[in-house]
């Protein structure tokens, strides 16, 4: 059994959304989209649930991290954005946050 999230997003904001119907599949750093759903104001995605949470709920719950924590989420943001940069139709993010 599988969890999934939908998220929602402003369609002004989707810049490049219909590219990431084809990520699937890859590296287990990269949350899995199931489907995109588009309307006339908002796509919403299907994700793949993080237990963990992400990268900005950790740091607003423990404020600070550990050296090796840090550099394990660099080399996973790393491996994340070589795979999609590294792809036969290549993927840019464009607003990498925590």
């Amino acid at each position: 059994k599988s969890t999934h999230i939908c998220s929602r997003i402003p369609r002004r904001e989707r810049c490049g959304a219909r590219n990431y119907d084809n990520v699937t599949a890859g590296p287990p750093n990269i949350i899995k989209l199931h489907h995109a759903f588009i309307d006339e104001d908002d796509v919403s995605l299907l994700l793949e649930f993080a237990a963990g949470g992400s990268l900005y709920d950790q740091l607003n719950l423990y404020k600070k991290l550990p050296e090796w924590q840090v550099k394990k989420y660099v080399r996973d943001i790393i491996k994340a954005l070589e795979y999609l940069h590294n792809r036969p139709s290549p993927i840019l993010h464009r607003d990498i946050k925590p």
